[in-house]
């Protein structure tokens, strides 16, 4: 849709300029794209005279040299960059969450704190629409979003003396703020002080994760759906909360259609 190189590239965002080395900084501004600017560079490209001046001019953006559709069918005032939504499902909950944040933190308690942490989580009161953990949580082989936000609401005061003395403020602190970007983005109304807030606490986050990064090896932050959280408080701004636009709408409907698929003959099934 967008046609650049993708998450590897110099420049692998979708909506903004920042180079692949600084997307741990969520707090600086980088260029944003545009439709002209992508033009004029596909315009240089096709008037290049070899095939290494041409890669060379769609590396400033890294764009592929493909011409989207969307240049044309979307008005000149617009930009297919700014249709580039949050995603708070797959940016959070399955993202930094979900594929970074838990699965380190469940690696580094020993066998006998992960047994207490799924006791403490089997014995979290049962609640309407929370999800409840009768296994605990530390040996579940496939979490869903929805599991992962419960999981990243609820765990840091189960953790608290699970972790070491000295590293719990930073730990925890850093959890409890993304818990909060989590709830914050997920709202269904917004006002300016909430949004002031979301903004704050992306602040704040960016400086716990940084001194976390820091502190442990074993993680990073030089990936886009990290940086992905500087762009939440402007798309929400311009496109409304995340409720009339998050990936999870569709996402509920993958049970149905595979059943569907499993019970018919399997053949032509994009027509069914």
């Amino acid at each position: 849709m967008i046609c650049i190189l993708g998450h590897r590239s110099d420049f692998p965002c979708p909506k903004c300029l920042v180079p692949r080395r600084e997307q741990s900084n969520l707090t600086k501004m980088w260029p944003v794209r545009t439709a002209s600017d992508t033009e004029g560079l596909l315009e240089r490209a096709t008037l290049a005279k070899s095939a290494l001046e041409k890669d060379s001019i769609l590396k400033e953006q890294s764009l592929r040299y493909v011409r989207s559709t969307f240049l044309d069918v979307i008005p000149p005032i617009h930009s297919i960059y700014e249709a580039i939504v949050a995603d708070p499902l797959h940016q959070i909950e399955q993202g930094i969450w979900g594929k970074h944040l838990w699965p380190w933190i469940r690696e580094q308690l020993p066998v006998a704190s992960k047994d207490i942490l799924d006791t403490r989580m089997k014995s979290i009161p049962r609640y309407p629409d929370l999800k409840h953990f009768p296994n605990g949580v530390t040996g579940l082989k496939y979490i869903t979003g929805k599991e992962h936000g419960v999981i990243l609401r609820t765990i840091s005061p189960l953790l608290e003396d699970l972790i070491l003395e000295e590293h719990q403020e930073l730990v925890l602190g850093t959890f409890r703020t993304l818990a909060t970007i989590h709830v914050l983005v997920k709202y269904t109304t917004h006002t300016d002080i909430s949004l002031g807030e979301l903004e704050q606490q992306i602040g704040k986050f960016d400086q716990l994760h940084a001194k976390l990064v820091h502190t442990f090896d074993d993680l990073t932050a030089n990936y886009p759906k990290f940086h992905s959280l500087s762009h939440l408080v402007d798309i929400i701004c311009s496109h409304s909360t995340t409720d009339n636009y998050h990936t999870g709408l569709g996402e509920a409907l993958h049970p149905q259609s595979k059943d569907y698929h499993r019970t018919n003959h399997q053949q032509d099934f994009e027509v069914q």
